[in-house]
């Protein structure tokens, strides 16, 4: 191999490798991201990537006892306490802190839902300190429960940002306002991340550096 020959195919390898190492410190992704729902549509969906879940967010429009459920939505179900509490964690909301059971206090100024958009709540006053959202989920002894999120003084929140209903009497109805419903996440066909393809190219590069190595160590100018 002639010596500019040579000095092309180490930069090339070069090039590649640095490529590979590039393309492998690209995050994936964001683990919780806004989805469209194919029947309540406007990105009603929370896919929470870690998780591996769907949280739906019903319409305003939607109201249904638990035994409709399956008629309407057959490929969900009602969220379970630690599927909700995982959900909270991977929210990354810094001003959402645990104040006691199933209790969750907001900090002042700190617009909650803006990070995710769909992360609903139910305002019972602007500015005021009462309760103001519901958490709905199905505990493991089957029973419902609710989860409530205490916003301070003063904090104001954009319109339509209601997740979820609190139960009322023996038959616990779900709205927007109130209800998480659950369903696995579906399974996309397989495609390489990014941080793959940069480890595969960067593998690549110095598997032809090495061989074109080994062939320089047998050639012999004539």
């Amino acid at each position: 191999m002639r010596g500019g020959d040579m000095q092309l195919w180490k930069r090339l390898s070069l090039g590649t490798a640095v490529l590979g190492i590039g393309l492998a410190s690209v995050p994936a992704g964001a683990v919780v991201q806004l989805r469209d729902y194919r029947v309540a549509g406007d990105q009603n969906i929370i896919h929470d990537d870690a998780l591996g879940l769907e949280f739906l967010r019903l319409p305003l429009t939607y109201e249904l006892a638990p035994a409709q459920l399956t008629t309407l939505f057959p490929e969900f179900r009602v969220a379970r306490h630690t599927e909700v509490t995982a959900l909270l964690g991977n929210l990354g909301l810094s001003g959402l802190n645990p104040t006691g059971v199933n209790t969750y206090a907001v900090a002042v100024g700190l617009p909650v839902m803006a990070t995710i958009g769909a992360m609903i709540y139910h305002d019972y006053g602007r500015g005021s300190t009462a309760q103001a959202s519901y958490a709905y989920f199905l505990t493991d002894a089957g029973t419902y429960s609710i989860y409530n999120i205490m916003l301070a003084t003063g904090i104001v929140q954009p319109n339509g940002m209601s997740v979820i209903y609190q139960a009322f009497g023996s038959t616990p109805y779900m709205r927007q306002r109130g209800t998480y419903l659950v369903r696995e996440a579906p399974v996309a066909a397989p495609v390489p991340e990014p941080a793959s393809w940069g480890l595969l190219i960067a593998g690549l590069g110095l598997i032809g550096a090495r061989l074109r190595h080994r062939r320089q160590q047998g050639y012999k100018p004539a």
